[in-house]
């Protein structure tokens, strides 16, 4: 699969290549991967119906299980990251569980990574921008749109 290149309306500050000056000035942990800074024993991966519980360490952090992927179908995965407000990411004004959709299917720069918003409704707080509440927060679910 091709590395792919985000824009900061799909990812808002959560990943550099998004936007450099977001709130979380790091990669999302599937480019970490991608680029071979995450192990393969470091990501848990569901390819068939199922479920799974995975314990997820903070991608600020640089041990322990980093990811979480559910595979949708021949170019489409959910990713599941832990972000914490540590380290680099100290400035975030949101932490929990950040879901994103990985599209491989879409060009760099139309959207192949699509974070999921948690509260898609809600106004940005005081020097955050959009999709800076995004991840998800303990007893909250995310169902994936379109097949439900």
């Amino acid at each position: 699969m091709p590395y792919l290149q985000v824009h900061p309306r799909h990812v808002g500050g959560w990943d550099v290549m998004g936007l450099i000056g977001g709130a979380g000035p790091q990669y999302l942990a599937w480019h970490a991967w991608k680029l071979g800074w995450t192990a393969d024993n470091q990501v848990r991966c569901r390819a068939s119906a199922g479920s799974d519980t995975v314990r997820l360490t903070a991608v600020e952090y640089g041990g322990g299980t980093r990811m979480a992927v559910v595979r949708t179908g021949p170019t489409t995965a959910y990713v599941v990251e832990s972000r914490r407000k540590v380290r680099a990411d100290a400035g975030l004004c949101s932490s929990g569980a950040l879901v994103y959709k990985v599209e491989s299917s879409v060009r760099t720069g139309d959207g192949p990574i699509r974070v999921m918003d948690a509260r898609p409704t809600a106004t940005p707080a005081e020097g955050c921008r959009p999709l800076d509440g995004a991840p998800y927060r303990a007893g909250e679910s995310f169902t994936d749109p379109p097949p439900g």
